[in-house]
This record gives C-alpha cells, sequence and structure tokens, in this order.
C-alpha cells in the first residue's frame, strides 16, 4: 500500500502496526493505549466503525464485554471462525500467562452481534468477538 492509497478495510489500517508493535508485557501499556486510540480515530474517519463485515480468520475469542480485570474470566477460543458482525473498535488482547501453548497478546478486531457460521449461532448481547488483526485471511464489507 502506498503512502496515497487509503486502507480499504479495518485490517488493511492496523496490519502493520500489529506486526510492528508486539506486546511482550501483558500489563496494559500506555503505548497500547495510544495505538488504539489512534487506529479506531482512523478507522471512524474512514467510516469502519458500525460497519457489518463477512470475516474469515484462523482465530477469534468471545470474550464478555465486561468483567473485573482482577477476576478470573472465561472466554471461548474458536479456530477456524466464520462470522458476519459489526465491527466496534481496535482492542488488545492479553490471555494466558506461559511463554508458548495458548498465550496471546494482540491487537484486535472488535465485533457485536456476531453470526457465527455455519452453525449460525449468534453472541449474546452482553458478548464481544476479538479477531486478532493478523489472524484475519478474509474481509468484506456486507449490507445489512
Amino acid at each position: 500500500m502506498s503512502l496515497l492509497e487509503l486502507p480499504i478495510n479495518p485490517v488493511e489500517l492496523a496490519s502493520k502496526r500489529a506486526e510492528l508493535e508486539p506486546s511482550l508485557s501483558f500489563d496494559v501499556m500506555a503505548n497500547d493505549l495510544q495505538t488504539l486510540a489512534e487506529l479506531d480515530s482512523a478507522a471512524s474517519d474512514l467510516g469502519f466503525i458500525d460497519q457489518t463485515y463477512f470475516v474469515e480468520s484462523y482465530r477469534g475469542f468471545i470474550v464478555p464485554g465486561s468483567f473485573e480485570a482482577t477476576e478470573l474470566v472465561t472466554y471461548t477460543s474458536i479456530f477456524g471462525l466464520q462470522f458476519e458482525a459489526q465491527f466496534r473498535c481496535y482492542s488488545k488482547v492479553h490471555i494466558g500467562r506461559i511463554i508458548g501453548g495458548n498465550a496471546v497478546r494482540a491487537i484486535c478486531l472488535t465485533f457485536t452481534t456476531a453470526l457465527l457460521l455455519p452453525s449460525f449461532e449468534h453472541t449474546e448481547d452482553s458478548e464481544l468477538l476479538h479477531v486478532p488483526v493478523l489472524a484475519v485471511s478474509e474481509i468484506t464489507t456486507t449490507s445489512i
């Protein structure tokens, strides 16, 4: 993508940042918050926020939309994910505290009202679907 080309979707917008800013810490850092704020602002300016997308991803996480950071959180990890949902914002997901295995520290796309395919199950209103930017293999705008 040249400097004159605008990104056409939220993955293009965030992919370079996700590649260049790997997180080495499980703590929320000031630069993480700044990165997310910058990405959200740019996504809003480009009209990506609240758009509905069809997404294919290698991995995603269904996480409660609200929880206490000091308490254990139950989430669902899905591999080989296809869904249609509304893009709400970027997030940073930190899962696990072991090296390797299931440890995740990634800039994610955050979606609501997801229709999971092929099961046609919907995520709950109280849940958010987080998909690591670098795990997305396809993203397409859909019309509602």
